[in-house]
């Protein structure tokens, strides 16, 4: 069964136990790319051979989220972050709604630079930032469980 995309979050991850959420996203890309392949072909050969090239994280990440207190601190400038998390998972607060970031399912984490931008609006809309991504480091991927009687952000 698949997992909603609710509950996942893009955090400073700098120091385990005081994590905290950078901002609250609308939408994230594709984290990694299929990599490039590259032709090792001999005249020996009788059929073309190929070797994969470097996993490659994408280049800068563009996030989607909206105008608020954390984003309005972030913009118009870059940020560098140490350890920069994308978590997946976390625990619903049933008396709000509100879920708290744990990463059980799935935490990635680099070093990164984030760069907010304002996005362009129109009549009746919520003020729309782009929350760019660089990663520095290689992304260090931490696999969690999907618990179907736990609350996984959803």
């Amino acid at each position: 069964m698949a997992l909603l995309t609710a509950g996942t979050f893009l955090m400073d991850t700098k120091t385990s136990g005081s994590e905290s959420k950078i901002a609250d996203i609308t939408s994230y890309p594709d984290i990694f790319q299929l990599p490039e392949t590259i032709d090792v072909t001999t005249l020996s050969d009788y059929m073309h051979k190929y070797i994969d090239a470097l996993v490659d994280t994408g280049g800068s990440l563009e996030f989607g989220g909206f105008l608020d207190t954390d984003t309005l601190a972030l913009l118009g400038k870059t940020t560098t972050y140490d350890s920069l998390g994308i978590w997946v998972g976390g625990t619903k607060d049933e008396a709000n709604g509100t879920i708290t970031p744990t990463g059980s399912v799935l935490k990635l984490n680099m070093s990164a630079s984030v760069t907010v931008t304002m996005a362009g609006g129109g009549v009746d809309a919520a003020h729309a930032v782009t929350i760019g991504v660089t990663p520095t480091s290689a992304i260090t991927i931490t696999p969690g469980t999907i618990n179907r009687n736990a609350t996984e952000g959803t």
